[in-house]
């Protein structure tokens, strides 16, 4: 049996993958996002302006893995804060 720390090193924990319920405002921002999106897509006709559209979606999918990066730094920031506190509390260590 493995412990948490190797399955997590070894991916078979992945935090990110864990369901969240969302806040009342994280929804109504989402639903807000989704609906300038769609307005954006109405004004470029796909057929006439295919570097438009393509541009829209190369910024829709350059936002998405750029929100990526972030929650794995954000997550790796966690952890380290977590050791650091566990280390002082059980060690004395800063």
């Amino acid at each position: 049996m493995n412990s948490f720390l190797e399955d997590l090193y070894f991916g078979k924990i992945n935090p990110s993958d864990k369901l969240i319920e969302k806040p009342s405002e994280h929804i109504k921002l989402t639903e807000e996002l989704v609906k300038n999106i769609r307005i954006l897509y109405k004004f470029i006709n796909k057929d006439e302006n295919i570097e438009q559209f393509e541009a829209m979606n190369n910024v829709l999918e350059l936002d998405i893995n750029i929100k990526e990066i972030e929650k794995s730094q954000k997550f790796a920031e966690g952890f380290i804060l977590g050791l650091r506190l566990m280390s002082e509390a059980f060690y004395g260590l800063p």
